[in-house]
């Protein structure tokens, strides 16, 4: 079993314990098959982690009713959910973006050019925020996570979808992540340092 799915197994171990309402939401995984030709208007592509995402689970349903997600205010979009966002912004040229050269600086020098003319793919969403991962000319086993912002400020906040799934994993295990009032999923910001730092070296810690 890779790290990624172990990650993802042991989340929805502590939202079946936790939270089972959300825990019920998630949308059974796709096949390959399936995958690929939801796929077929994606001029790029996607790296691996995203696949083995959706083979894992199909995003969640009704995710705008539940109190809170395991990523505070994001919901896991649905693969076909996520590729209409993607086709709705594929025409921004992120490249003119402010914020975008700072994203290649955090990047090693070899992995530059797989990305010179990428778009970004929205696989989490917050009413007009998003979580993407940048698509490529040659298939990738990693991307990092960019931040979208509604007025397109882009950040990059975990390494790799992998390293996310294990920062937060290590959230719950930890108590970093709690729930709180009313069943809302709440953080203790000082506990969560280290352990984004331990997977995400380099980057500014994201709350």
């Amino acid at each position: 079993m890779s790290v990624l799915t172990d990650s993802l197994n042991k989340i929805m171990r502590w939202l079946e314990q936790n939270r089972p309402d959300y825990a019920a939401s998630f949308l059974p995984g796709l096949s390959d098959e399936e995958i690929r030709e939801k796929l077929a208007n994606v001029e790029l592509e996607l790296p691996e982690d995203i696949y083995e995402l959706y083979r894992w689970r199909n995003g969640v349903e009704g995710g705008e009713d539940l109190k809170s997600t395991v990523y505070p205010s994001m919901v896991y979009m649905p693969l076909d959910e996520a590729i209409e966002y993607h086709l709705g912004i594929v025409e921004i040229d992120i490249l003119e973006l402010e914020d975008f050269p700072s994203i290649f600086k955090l990047l090693d020098a070899n992995q530059v050019d797989i990305y010179s003319d990428t778009h970004l793919f929205p696989f989490l969403r917050s009413n007009c925020d998003f979580c993407a991962v940048l698509l490529s000319r040659e298939k990738q086993q990693h991307s990092p996570i960019i931040d979208i912002s509604d007025a397109l400020d882009l950040k990059m906040i975990f390494r790799s979808l992998t390293t996310m799934m294990q920062t937060l994993t290590e959230y719950l295990e930890t108590g970093a992540y709690y729930l709180g009032k009313d069943n809302f999923l709440d953080w203790d910001k000082e506990k969560m340092l280290p352990i984004f730092q331990k997977y995400n070296p380099g980057l500014s810690f994201f709350d």
